[in-house]
């Protein structure tokens, strides 16, 4: 890319990065349907006792569980447990992620700085902070996902094209900011940008148009590795998909709408929180009937966000007459759509001016579906297409933990949780609870069922009461009982919840992710300059005890290495804000100057401390730099 064309860039990243955050999904609402296809509700029906489907024949039956709750003295015995504090140094692995990427940025490793920068991105999809909750850690979070858009900009604006790991969120944006697309198409054999052949059938209307052999040229060229990737990992949900689209009355064709959304991940994750196959926000999911609690996110579950998705497409359909009109709402938000029909006059996508993204949007699904329905002749001929998705499904009516169903059913943890992507902690939620099983396993499960141990492994969850909360709808939240919540708590029966207190909560989970959790406390990931001594004093301990906590024969230690730190637990902000090397402190100044051209990457380099640290240290939320400002060291 020319260096004209960079600067040209350069003034619209604070707009597409809002556009992204604020803008894709984060204003879908719109009248829910209320006759003829219902949205799938845990009120509605029940599921049936140990059915069994093959490539989803049966479960594509509108999802809906009875939630029976636990009883009194069911809770196994409870420790306490401060999501805070363990969200604070979630976030702490998250900057140092980013520290790394913008270091590897800063050296032209585009590879690598992608690598980093995605992976941040995906550590923060599974925190899942909430605003109400936590409202600092949820701003820090904002934060992070904000350098992190402007740090990965950089890095795909320098890269030819994408990787074949590429996530949604690199693929997307690569797209939003190219801007010379001849230059792209005339990589191409002429067949390669030409309208679908007349015998292909469709049954959403696909125009043709520049834009959308703008979108094609991309899809062929930057994007070819990725979206192949997409296209072989389609192949295994399609037919699941297809049949609950179906069943709802909306065209089958928007089967191919999670190309672009997700790259048919289930874990995918956005700048804007939007979650899953079909990436839904937290408000509008649960506005269409999909749980998003302590135990369960739904938004993941590829069965239940289809429903939601028929039934938010077919409301906004409904409400547009277009089906153009309602994918665009279906990305930028329905209020937005109809501000600017209105501000405009005209219903036409393609007459509307709208922002970048949700412009981009239309014609990216059309140039997915068109290669989908035709890859041998858009070139997409070589790619390898996953076997469709198979399972049986059970109702369990205890919690029971991952890793003691696959030892009885003889499979893997990893494939229960490919096939319930949307279990948050490991364990089935208490009461009724419908789990996948890979197939033909439906037989051993019943027969071993009743031996399979009740998990009990528990912890305390401190919940900071929202404005109008019950305790039951407390208790709903966790699977356990208003009950539980006044006998643990203490509490008068006749208690009403206020706002901002905060109550604990009994929760299952499984003993491999209380493992997870307990390994990730009194640990220290190692960074560029530290030194035993370093970390030993940061701590206080010694490096005696630092060495043998580790099983260490000297005291060199690699740049990011995980250490255990013996007795001590780190505070969210203690490796942020450590204690001063007084030996250093006659080697290097305790301030510094910013000079023109310096950044803090360079600073942070020159003394041999980490960007994070240079920011914590000195309060700073960005990595801009004003000529003359004097920057505390660490």
């Amino acid at each position: 890319m020319r260096r004209e064309d960079i600067m040209k860039l350069f003034l619209p990243i604070l707009f597409c990065f809002f556009f992204t955050l604020f803008g894709c999904s984060s204003s879908r609402s719109v009248s829910k349907r209320t006759a003829g296809k219902p949205a799938p509700s845990a009120s509605q029906g029940s599921a049936k006792e140990a059915t069994t489907s093959s490539g989803g024949q049966e479960v594509a039956e509108a999802p809906s569980e009875a939630k029976e709750k636990p009883s009194n003295g069911e809770n196994g015995n409870g420790s306490g447990d401060n999501d805070e504090e363990e969200y604070a140094a979630q976030l702490l692995e998250v900057e140092d992620l980013l520290s790394d990427g913008i270091t590897a940025n800063r050296q032209g490793q585009w590879d690598l700085a992608q690598k980093h920068f995605e992976t941040a991105l995906k550590q923060l999809s599974e925190i899942g902070i909430e605003e109400e909750e936590f409202p600092e850690l949820h701003e820090r979070m904002n934060k992070l996902l904000s350098e992190i858009a402007d740090e990965l900009k950089i890095t795909l604006e320098a890269q030819g094209s994408l990787g074949t790991e590429a996530s949604i969120t690199s693929f997307l944006d690569r797209f939003r900011h190219l801007k010379n697309f001849e230059n792209l198409k005339s990589q191409l054999l002429p067949q390669a940008l030409t309208r679908p052949d007349p015998s292909v059938q469709f049954d959403v209307q696909i125009p043709f148009n520049e834009r959308v052999a703008d979108a094609l040229a991309y899809l062929q060229t930057v994007a070819r590795k990725p979206f192949s990737q997409y296209l072989s990992r389609s192949s295994r949900y399609i037919q699941l998909m297809r049949q609950i689209l179906r069943k709802q009355g909306v065209p089958q064709d928007l089967v191919y709408l999670p190309l672009i959304e997700s790259g048919f991940n289930p874990h995918a994750y956005s700048y804007a929180h939007a979650v899953g196959p079909w990436q839904f926000i937290a408000s509008t999911g649960r506005l269409y009937d999909l749980d998003i609690n302590y135990f369960v996110d739904e938004r993941r579950d590829f069965v239940k966000s289809t429903y939601a998705a028929a039934n938010f497409l077919g409301d906004l359909y409904a409400q547009y007459n277009s089906w153009e009109l309602a994918l665009a709402a279906y990305n930028g938000g329905p209020g937005r759509i109809s501000r600017a029909m209105k501000r405009q006059d005209t219903k036409d996508f393609w007459e509307m001016k709208l922002r970048q993204q949700t412009e981009n949007y239309v014609p990216l699904f059309a140039a997915a579906v068109m290669i989908a329905k035709e890859p041998k002749k858009y070139g997409f001929g070589d790619v390898i297409y996953e076997a469709p998705i198979e399972f049986d499904t059970v109702v369990v009516r205890k919690p029971l933990e991952l890793s003691v169903v696959a030892r009885f059913v003889d499979c893997t943890v990893a494939e229960l949780k490919e096939l319930n992507p949307h279990l948050a902690r490991g364990v089935t939620p208490p009461g009724k609870f419908t789990l996948r099983l890979p197939s033909g396993k439906e037989g051993e499960f019943s027969a071993h069922y009743e031996q399979m141990p009740q998990a009990r492994k528990m912890v305390l969850v401190r919940h900071k009461i929202r404005r109008g909360e019950s305790l039951m709808a407390i208790a709903q939240r966790y699977g356990t009982t208003a009950g539980d919540l006044i006998r643990i708590n203490r509490l008068r029966k006749a208690y009403r919840p206020k706002a901002g207190r905060t109550l604990l909560v009994p929760a299952y989970v499984s003993s491999d992710y209380l493992a997870e959790k307990k390994s990730s406390k009194g640990t220290y990931r190692v960074r560029r300059g530290d030194t035993l001594g370093k970390i030993a004093r940061r701590f206080g301990v010694t490096v005696d005890a630092l060495r043998q906590a580790n099983n260490l024969d000297s005291d060199i230690v690699s740049r990011g290495r995980r250490l255990v730190i013996p007795g001590k637990k780190p505070t969210a902000y203690a490796s942020a804000a450590p204690a001063k090397d007084s030996a250093k402190g006659a080697e290097r100044p305790s301030t510094y100057r910013v000079r023109r051209g310096d950044s803090l990457w360079e600073i942070a380099q020159r003394f041999g401390v980490s960007v994070r640290e240079l920011k914590a240290f000195n309060n700073l939320s960005s990595h801009i730099l004003a000529v003359g400002t004097v920057i505390r060291i660490p």
